[in-house]
């Protein structure tokens, strides 16, 4: 857990844009006050299947996990900070459409850049809790706190020169884009179409076409002597 002081930095902005590569913002959030911390988590992937008989594990990287940021931000409405006095409920919810709203022109909800002092962080909300901790005797909400997951998200191509690693001998994760082909796509990893049904059954899709944009699908090692 990383301690900072909110007192001695610039404010935390969040931003939201259309496109993975952050060029067409959508909306923009300054949070009220700085958070206190927040936390990084960093976690790599094994196969921890354990054959029948096995006293242990053989354990197999699988690969390493999009680092997840935790943070915590408060909204207030008592006027005791800023003289903010706009209606809880309405801060959260504007905070809300900037991490979280769906974007109908891109089927999806936005890609966020999280910028605070040395932290950017660029990626994708993946939840959002909400504690209401006090109220006005008729039961008004005036301050909340939101403990939020964040998590990385890089460009296909940028994560490919990144990890300089096109090779069919490991694991691959990919995600659909709009007009994308399961034979297309199985081609780029393993230079031959015939693998597709493979993947299909892997990916457990009723169909080679049944692809939608903002999938994920597994393209792993492949026995050719099985193909």
């Amino acid at each position: 857990m990383s301690s900072l002081s909110s007192g001695e930095l610039e404010q935390l902005v969040i931003t939201s844009y259309a496109d993975e590569d952050y060029r067409s913002q959508l909306g923009e959030y300054t949070t009220l006050v700085n958070p206190g911390s927040f936390r990084q988590q960093y976690k790599v992937d094994f196969d921890t299947r354990q054959p029948i008989g096995a006293s242990s594990a053989d354990l197999r990287f699988k690969g390493i996990q999009s680092p997840v940021l935790d943070l915590q931000l408060l909204f207030d409405a008592t006027g005791a900070i800023g003289g903010i006095k706009d209606p809880v409920v309405d801060q959260v919810e504007e905070f809300r459409q900037v991490a979280m709203g769906y974007e109908g022109d891109i089927h999806r909800t936005p890609y966020l850049k999280i910028a605070w002092g040395a932290l950017l962080f660029k990626g994708v909300v993946l939840s959002i809790n909400v504690n209401y901790v006090l109220f006005r005797p008729d039961g008004t909400p005036v301050r909340a706190v939101a403990d939020c997951m964040f998590q990385q998200s890089v460009p296909e191509e940028t994560r490919a020169k990144e990890e300089n690693n096109n090779s069919p001998d490991m694991t691959h994760v990919r995600e659909v884009r709009e007009g994308d082909t399961l034979v297309g796509m199985t081609y780029g990893i393993y230079g031959d179409t015939k693998y597709y049904p493979q993947i299909a059954a892997i990916n457990n899709l009723k169909s080679f076409r049944d692809l939608t944009p903002g999938d994920r699908l597994i393209f792993p090692p492949i026995d050719d002597t099985s193909a």
